[in-house]
C-alpha cells in the first residue's frame, strides 16, 4: 500500500449497476467537502473514430477497453496535491473529452469495474470495498437503467447482458474479490454504508 500520509484512498469494485456510484457519491455527500471522486467510466479510450459496425463490436466489457494507466497517473497527482483535468466519456458517442479539473482532497473515491485488475491501482487502496449482488438482481437493474436512460429495447439489454456482460464479470471482476478489504454481500443502506467506510479514513466528516 502506497500512502502520502494526507490522502485516504477508497476503491470501490463489483458488477454492473451494484451500486459503486451511488455508494460512491452517498460518501461524498457523508464527507461534506473533504471527498472526491474518480469514476473509470471516464476513462475508456476515445472510439469516436470507429464506424457503426465498429462500435457493435466494442467490448466494454473487458480492462483493455479502459485506460487504466491515465486513471492511475491522475490518482497519484491528487495524492501528491496535484489537481488533474479528469475526462469525461460519453456511452452514446463513445467520445473521451477533457473534462473537468479535479481537486485533491483528504479523501479520495475511485469506483470503476475493473480497478482491482492493475496491480498499479491495487497498490495506492488504503481501503479496498467489493460489492457482490446476484445475476437476477444486477440484471433487473441493468434493464431498468438502459430503457430509461439509454432508450434501449429491453431484448437488446438481456442479450448483451448474457452475451459480454456477465461473462466478462465472472471472467475479469469477480476474480479480484479477493483483493477486497471489505466484501458486501447484501443489497445496502447507501449513506449509513459511507458512515461505515468513512470511519477507516480517520479523516473529521460532518
Amino acid at each position: 500500500m502506497t500512502t502520502d500520509g494526507n490522502t485516504f484512498v477508497i476503491g470501490i469494485v463489483g458488477p454492473t449497476c451494484s451500486g459503486k456510484s451511488t455508494l460512491a457519491r452517498s460518501m461524498v455527500e457523508e464527507a461534506a467537502g473533504r471527498a472526491v471522486v474518480l469514476t473509470q467510466d471516464d476513462y475508456y479510450y476515445d472510439r469516436s473514430g470507429l464506424n457503426l459496425d465498429e462500435i457493435a463490436r466494442l467490448n466494454l466489457d473487458h480492462p483493455d477497453a479502459v485506460d487504466l494507466a491515465l486513471l492511475l497517473e491522475h490518482l497519484k497527482s491528487l495524492r501528491s496535491g496535484q489537481p488533474v483535468n479528469k475526462p469525461t466519456y460519453c456511452r452514446k458517442t463513445h467520445r473521451r473529452t477533457l473534462g473537468a479539473l479535479v481537486t485533491p482532497r483528504p479523501i479520495l473515491i475511485v469506483e470503476g469495474l475493473f480497478l482491482f485488475t492493475h496491480a498499479g491501482l491495487v497498490g495506492e487502496f488504503n481501503l479496498k470495498v467489493f460489492l457482490e449482488l446476484d445475476e437476477k438482481k444486477i440484471l433487473e437493474r441493468r434493464l431498468r437503467r438502459d430503457t430509461n436512460e439509454f432508450s434501449r429495447e429491453p431484448h437488446d439489454v438481456t442479450s448483451r447482458f448474457h452475451g459480454s456482460i456477465w461473462p466478462g464479470y465472472k471472467q475479469h471482476i469477480e476474480p479480484t474479490k479477493s483483493a477486497a478489504d471489505t466484501v458486501v454481500t447484501e443489497e445496502f443502506n447507501a449513506m449509513r454504508l459511507a458512515q461505515i467506510l468513512l470511519r477507516q479514513s480517520k479523516q473529521p466528516l460532518r
